[in-house]
């Protein structure tokens, strides 16, 4: 029972009594003069303070609801996906230009697919290891293993390619 009347913020019922006993002494001074007026008055002064009962409510330590402003949801997997999609396009970019140095016959021409084929791979394996970060801070061992493939299949393809690059 005691620990009931300790939560208890005196100083914010004490505002309250003070401001109700404005009001009173409002409506009594302004009664003298017109009755119509004061209560006008009154509901207005009444409209005025519940329109900012939470508020007051707030500022005296009554309400323990405090108006913190709502985070922003973010949806989680979203970066994840459009991560997946670059990478799944960047594959595919990979296998083309691979295709096309395979048909090309000119040494040259050869060399500057080779060197694109080196670029695009080293851009790959950059976004694999975003994707793999991400998957960490996820605690998602099978995709941080599907990427670790991945990765090494990247690899073994720039592998191939950069002493064509080289040249």
């Amino acid at each position: 029972m005691q620990n009931r009347w300790k939560n208890i913020p005196w100083i914010g019922l004490v505002v309250l009594l003070v401001i109700l006993i404005i009001v009173s002494i409002t409506a009594f001074v302004l009664s003298s003069i017109e009755g119509f007026i004061t209560g006008v008055v009154v509901v207005f002064i009444g409209l005025f303070v519940s329109f900012f009962r939470d508020d007051l409510k707030r500022v005296l330590g009554l309400s323990k609801k405090t108006e913190e402003p709502q985070p922003i949801v973010i949806d989680k997997n979203k970066p994840m996906r459009k991560l997946e999609k670059t990478i799944a396009k960047g594959r595919e970019k990979i296998e083309k230009i691979v295709s096309k140095f395979e048909v090309e016959q000119k040494s040259y021409k050869q060399q500057k697919i080779a060197r694109e084929i080196v670029e695009r791979t080293t851009a790959l394996i950059a976004k694999i290891d975003l994707a793999k970060s991400c998957a960490i801070q996820m605690r998602d061992n099978d995709l941080l293993q599907h990427y670790d493939v991945i990765t090494e299949e990247i690899k073994e393809i720039r592998g191939r390619y950069q002493s064509y690059a080289a040249l």
